[in-house]
């Protein structure tokens, strides 16, 4: 199976024929009888390449194989609500209070402190950080090395220029469909909330500062601060 959006394509097409071609109505007519044997159209090349991806060629989060459901070495409170699909893998940390949805998966290391909210099929990835009483929204996935409701760099100075800490006593919130990429640090807030807005594609190393509002649907390449 090949993913053809360009007419540059064809001939290359012809010459190595596949045994099925993704593209769309112009360039589907644009291919002699017979060249291909069977031609799947769309509007959109890109869009099913992710989709048909997605469905028959994305990693399997939820084999069981390798680790089980929860692996023994996992260390979860006895007051967090885990839904029975939930995976858990060898060395993750689930503290008091803590929720998680239907089918969700917590990989190795990954530490969710207490009073945190984690929704359904959620993707945590090894030695992912989620400060307590962070919330999580549906089908986010967190890659590894992140690090969600750090502390937000807040500091007081007093008349000899020494600085006091002030605490952040606010939230992180994730809505749903996030992606946030590896080695991203979005600090909690100081009071209320720094949200992520839903749909939003974070790439690696970005840093979020307390109490910021990302929008809807935004795509945030490697090394975004704000």
């Amino acid at each position: 199976l090949v993913f053809m959006d360009h007419k540059k394509y064809i001939e290359k097409l012809i010459k190595h024929p596949p045994s099925a071609v993704v593209t769309t109505a112009e360039l589907a007519a644009a291919l002699p009888a017979g060249a291909v044997n069977a031609v799947l159209v769309t509007k959109n090349v890109s869009l099913a390449h992710a989709w048909l991806r997605q469905k028959y060629a994305d990693r399997n989060f939820r084999d069981e194989s390798e680790w089980g459901k929860i692996h023994p070495s996992a260390v979860v409170h006895p007051s967090a609500k885990l839904d029975p699909s939930v995976h858990v893998g060898p060395g993750a940390v689930i503290g008091k209070d803590v929720v998680i949805g239907k089918d969700s998966v917590i990989m190795p290391n990954a530490v969710v402190e207490y009073g945190a909210k984690i929704g359904e099929a959620c993707v945590i990835y090894p030695g992912v950080y989620i400060g307590y009483e962070c919330v999580i929204g549906n089908r986010v996935v967190i890659k590894p090395g992140s690090v969600i409701g750090s502390e937000g760099y807040g500091f007081a100075q007093d008349s000899g220029r020494q600085h006091h800490r002030i605490p952040q006593t606010g939230n992180v919130v994730l809505e749903d469909d996030v992606l946030i990429g590896a080695n991203n640090c979005i600090d909690r807030a100081s009071y209320g909330e720094t949200r992520v807005g839903r749909g939003t594609k974070m790439d690696n190393l970005c840093h979020i500062a307390h109490n910021v509002t990302i929008g809807r649907d935004c795509l945030l390449t490697a090394g975004f601060v704000v």
